[in-house]
Formats: C-alpha cells, sequence, structure tokens
C-alpha cells in the first residue's frame, strides 16, 4: 500500500526538485511539509528518489484531458495531417539541421563537468588563428543522468552540470558567431529517464539560450550536414561502437554518400572509404579521460581514449587531436 504522504504529494513537483540537484533530501523534506502542512520526512523523499531511479514512480507524463486532445509535439520537427481532422497530426523527421558555411569546427563528447580544459583553449586558439566563426556540437555536451548506471562515486547533480555548461557556452561564445548543438545519448539520458519531460527545449533555456538567440541552436536531432566548398560532410552521433575508429564512418558514408565525421568513439582517426571516394573522419570527445569514472575504476579492453576535434575548412577536413599522428595543420 502506498504511503499516505506520498499519496498527498504532487509527484511532478517533487521530481523536479530531486532533479534540479541544488536542495537535499533534508532541504526538499523540509520544504514540502511547509506547502502541504504534512509530515515528510527525509527517508520519504530518499525512498522516491529509489523509486524513480527504478521506475517505480511514473512522473512527468503528458496531461491529456481525453484522447481528442492534441498529441504534444516538439517544435522542430516537420508536422503533416494524414486525414482532414485537423486533430492527429503526425510527425515527419525531416527537419535536421543543415549548414551552409565555408569554415566550421566540429567539437563533440565534452561530457560536462568532465572537460578537458587545456583542449577547449586549443579549439578557441584554431577558431581564431583559421577565422571560423562557427561551432558544431554533434552531442553528448553533458554528461547527463546515469540512473541506470551503477556507480561507485557520487554522480554529479543535474544542476551542476548544466551550471557549469552554461558558463562553458558563455566561453565558447566569445569565439563562436554561432553553435549548433545536436544531440548524442548522453543528452538523450535526460529525456528517456523523465518520460519526456526534460528536451533539447529545456535545454536551450537552462544554458542561456535566451541571451543568444538564432545563434544558439539546440535540435533533437542527431544529425547534422554541413555544405562547405562543395563538399557534403554528415555529422551524426550514431548508436554504432567499434574499436577501430573509421569502421563505422566508413559504414556511414556508403549510407549517406557523403564525407563523414564520426563522435561518440573517443577516438580520433582518419581515413578513406573502402572505395577511395569520401573521406572519413572520427574525433575523439574533448573530456578529459583521467576524470571518467567507468573508464578508470574499471579494467576492461575497450580503446584507449584520444580526445579530438575537427576542423573543416572551405570543404576540407582537418583532426586536431591529443595524439600527434592524428594532429594535422591545415
Amino acid at each position: 500500500m502506498m504511503n499516505p504522504v506520498r499519496r498527498s504529494l504532487d509527484m511532478d513537483y517533487v521530481a523536479s526538485l530531486l532533479m534540479g540537484g541544488h536542495m537535499t533530501y533534508q532541504e526538499i523534506a523540509d520544504h514540502l511539509t511547509a506547502k502541504y502542512g504534512v509530515r515528510v520526512t527525509r527517508s520519504t523523499i530518499a525512498g522516491l528518489k529509489r523509486d524513480m531511479k527504478a521506475n517505480k514512480v511514473n512522473i512527468f507524463m503528458p496531461k491529456r484531458v481525453n484522447q481528442l486532445d492534441p498529441i504534444p509535439s516538439i517544435s522542430s520537427y516537420i508536422y503533416e495531417v494524414e486525414d482532414n481532422s485537423n486533430v492527429h497530426a503526425l510527425p515527419k523527421f525531416i527537419g535536421h539541421p543543415e549548414i551552409n558555411v565555408d569554415r566550421i569546427a566540429v567539437a563533440s563528447d565534452f561530457h560536462s563537468p568532465y572537460i578537458d580544459k587545456e583542449l577547449v583553449q586549443r579549439l578557441t586558439n584554431d577558431a581564431t588563428h583559421y577565422g571560423v566563426d562557427h561551432l558544431l556540437i554533434p552531442g553528448d555536451l553533458i554528461d547527463g543522468l546515469r540512473t541506470t548506471h551503477k556507480r561507485k562515486t557520487a554522480g554529479v547533480s543535474l544542476g551542476r552540470q548544466y551550471a557549469y555548461t552554461r558558463e562553458l557556452i558563455s566561453y565558447l561564445f566569445q569565439f563562436f558567431e554561432t553553435i549548433v548543438y545536436t544531440q548524442g545519448n548522453h543528452d538523450d539520458w535526460m529525456t528517456f529517464e523523465t518520460n519526456g519531460e526534460i528536451t533539447s527545449a529545456d535545454a536551450y533555456y537552462w544554458l542561456g539560450g535566451e541571451a543568444y538567440g538564432d545563434r544558439f541552436v539546440v535540435s533533437e536531432y542527431d544529425r547534422s550536414t554541413v555544405y562547405s566548398g562543395g563538399q557534403k560532410w554528415v555529422v551524426p552521433h550514431q548508436r554504432n561502437f567499434a574499436s577501430n575508429p573509421l569502421t563505422v564512418a566508413n559504414k556511414l558514408a556508403h549510407k549517406f554518400q557523403a564525407n563523414i565525421i564520426t563522435p561518440h568513439i573517443h577516438q580520433t582517426g582518419k581515413g578513406i572509404d573502402q572505395y577511395g571516394r569520401y573521406v572519413l573522419m572520427a574525433i575523439g570527445g574533448m573530456f578529459d579521460p583521467t576524470m571518467m569514472e567507468y573508464l578508470n575504476l574499471k579494467t576492461t579492453t575497450g580503446v584507449v581514449p584520444t580526445p579530438g576535434y575537427g576542423l573543416i575548412l572551405d570543404g576540407k577536413g582537418f583532426t586536431r587531436s591529443v595524439n600527434p599522428l592524428f594532429n594535422e595543420v591545415p
């Protein structure tokens, strides 16, 4: 039987306090006691957090009065109506960002707050040196919620992650005129684990998007296409992973008939597809491997990360990496 105190609480509101990251269990309990006039204990709040992690609490579900209410939509998806009722518009997922610029930097996998600050400094130095005004962040800007992952150390709260990342975005805008941020698997975790309540639209505001207006684009999609110097570059945050950093890029080049830049794999590399038609680049990411728990507290046969980023300059791609083999000089 459900705890009667828990039954009297607004679960959406409690969950928002828990995920905000700026209040302790006791502070939340005291706040709710004052708000609802019933005694809420620290153990009740801890139990709610435990049940949220185990998906035993159904929170953040869209509240529809009846089945004829419009289905909640995501603004950047393209909606079309399949009948004349104008009631149930179904999405066509064809709104992937397309970027037409001569020069752009591509930097992914910041996993904020576990950022390699020296590598970020190199990125901004390159932007100044090579006249690059645009930045594409293809996923994993933040490390995200990991409630389904077992940990040995206390995770950084969502509130602190976004506060740290907001400072990063502010810093990057000192060097770049525009920033386009698409979604990675870590970014998606917040949406998945809050049943769609936390979306990229929230990320836009939490990262200070209102201050940058159209200069800052946050997309729900995990893939964008860059057109530069007559060349087409497809930049996804693909689900696939391989020990060879170019294996996945090779397959994607055949699928999209384009040059490919792949993040997510945490290795830097460069080559040509098997038919000699397209350039393949893997960018290792902007995170500091020494700060990542799963890389240091468990020994695996996984690859050693080689962080790095990419530059597209007048259609040509260059890898910039901590690995001298793939630290190209344009």
